[in-house]
């Protein structure tokens, strides 16, 4: 009994050769199992249990009830548990590798993913020949500090040695471990190559953001949404007279426009989501809302902090947004319209100037026109007192024409007067002469046509064939005899 037991003493002095152990007793048979309960009993029972009890216990028979629930409860859990790990380690996107600072002791497939290489390429490479050529001086440093046992961060990024050449980058964790009994460091890869990727274009853009803002001719700088200045152009030191390092990295953006007093400058209030009526407030109804840019407001304002005699500025502020769109800060710009200013100040003088000027040629036209009013009212009462004196006139020219012309007639019917009488007394006699034949004219003529009638009745009783009557006819027909008859009276 005693010589098992050493037997056993001398195979189970460790938890690793007891594993082998159960391992062997499961492949091998009975003849293994026996060893085992003889070197398990000589082990777990020698001292401890008096030799009365094994007079009465087979220790084979004790061996073999015990030796299935150990291994159910204790070997075959670990058993299961590593072989979780293995398809865990397998199948996880995670790249895996165990390193001992030369060739690769352990590398998962996401390793083979993530450099291009196979598996079997990877275990012949050196745990550094995964770094680009770059960095791996750095690396092989860290390898060699871990495996001293310094303290290291847990996590840091470089760029892999693919087996392409294409750029990928992972996110290291390693760790110091107890593996086959010597030391060896467990590192995982995380790939982060999309996420440099993005880093490295928005630093490209930010770089970009800062040398466009830096270059523009227009003073401008920007604020985080932390407040803090992160950029602060030349054109806005030169308006202002403070340098960019100076300012940028601080909330002091106030103090270049309001010396005397901390407060928010446009871009505070646009980073802070202050409404059109809250920003109004501040700045006096002095500002709009931009009409192309939502969120953006834009105002003019008198600083007289800036230069020796203060200047005009024409500020706008804008809202900058992330891709979700969330407020990451603001960017304002600034314009001197100082010239513009005054120029609308003397505008706005010679304006003055000028409706004081129609004002007063207004009042004297006034004037003049009130003069010339009375002037003419004047002029009018001359014109209608002229024109009654010539209607007299005319009046009075007329009734003297009148009577000239009747002194005129008058002489003139006094001429023919003496003309007629002249002539009535000549003309009486031959009248006289006339008149007082003309009775004895009528009686003869009145003969006469006595005559006449008879030679006409007794034309009318002779034949029409008559010779004699031809003539008398004739004559009769050519001097129309009954004409005259009618005619003289």
């Amino acid at each position: 009994m005693n010589g098992g037991t050493g037997r056993l003493t001398k195979i189970l002095n460790s938890p690793a050769r007891m594993a082998i152990a159960v391992g062997l007793f499961i492949l091998a048979g009975e003849f293994l199992i026996m060893l085992l309960i003889e070197a398990a009993s000589d082990f777990f029972l020698k001292n401890r249990i008096s030799t009365a009890f094994w007079e009465f216990v087979d220790p084979v028979v004790l061996i073999a009830i015990v030796s299935p629930a150990l291994y159910l409860l204790v070997f075959r859990p670990i058993r299961a548990q590593q072989d979780l790990f293995r398809r865990v380690f397998e199948t996880i996107n995670v790249g895996i590798v165990l390193t001992r600072g030369g060739k690769l002791l352990y590398a998962n497939p996401e390793c083979g993913r993530l450099t291009g290489y196979s598996r079997e390429q990877l275990l012949t490479m050196d745990y550094w020949e995964l770094v680009h050529p770059d960095q791996r001086a750095t690396m092989r440093e860290r390898v060699a500090a871990r495996q001293r046992g310094e303290a290291l961060t847990d996590r840091y990024e470089y760029r892999l040695n693919t087996k392409d050449g294409t750029e990928a980058w992972a996110e290291t964790s390693a760790a110091l471990i107890d593996y086959q009994g010597k030391k060896t460091v467990f590192a995982s890869f995380i790939d982060v190559t999309r996420r440099k990727r993005v880093e490295a274009a928005h630093t490209l853009a930010q770089q970009t953001l800062a040398q466009i803002i830096q270059g523009s001719p227009v003073p401008t700088f920007v604020i985080d949404a932390a407040h803090v200045v992160t950029h602060w152009n030349q054109a806005c030191e030169q308006i202002t007279g403070i340098a960019a390092a100076t300012m940028v990295g601080t909330r002091d953006q106030w103090r270049a426009f309001y010396p005397e007093q901390q407060r928010p400058v446009l871009a505070d209030l646009v980073v802070n989501g202050a409404g059109e009526a809250a920003i109004a407030e501040t700045y006096h109804n002095k500002l709009r809302a931009s009409p192309l840019i939502q969120g953006a407001f834009e105002a003019e304002g008198f600083f007289a902090g800036l230069g020796e005699n203060g200047r005009w500025l024409y500020f706008t502020a804008a809202p900058l947004h992330d891709g979700q769109g969330r407020v990451t800060g603001a960017i304002e710009t600034l314009q001197v319209i100082t010239e513009r200013k005054l120029a609308e100040e003397a505008l706005r003088n010679a304006h003055s100037d000028l409706e004081l000027q129609v004002l007063k040629r207004t009042t004297e036209l006034e004037q003049a026109n009130l003069l010339l009013a009375r002037d003419v009212k004047i002029r009018e009462d001359a014109e209608a007192v002229l024109l009654r004196r010539n209607a007299e006139l005319s009046e009075l020219n007329g009734r003297l024409k009148e009577a000239q012309e009747q002194l005129l007639q008058a002489e003139k019917m006094a001429s023919i007067g003496q003309l007629a009488a002249g002539v009535a007394h000549e003309i009486n006699n031959p009248i006289g002469y006339v008149h007082s034949n003309i009775g004895s004219l009528e009686g003869y003529l009145g003969d006469l046509f006595r005559i006449l009638d008879a030679y006409v009745a007794a034309e009318a009783e002779m034949p029409a064939d008559q010779p004699a009557c031809a003539e008398p006819r004739r004559l009769r027909a050519e001097l129309d005899l009954a004409f005259l008859r009618q005619d003289i009276p």
